[in-house]
């Protein structure tokens, strides 16, 4: 498990996976904000 750590590839397709994740939930929440304030 360490190992993958060390790993630059591992590393980068992680932080890659992460910034999409939360990017796409602010994305969502911010979305539903506008919708609610809208009506």
């Amino acid at each position: 498990m360490a190992d993958n750590l060390d790993n630059p590839l591992v590393t980068t397709l992680l932080v890659i996976y992460l910034t999409k994740y939360y990017t796409g939930c602010c994305i969502s929440t911010f979305s539903l904000y506008i919708l609610l304030t809208s009506l």
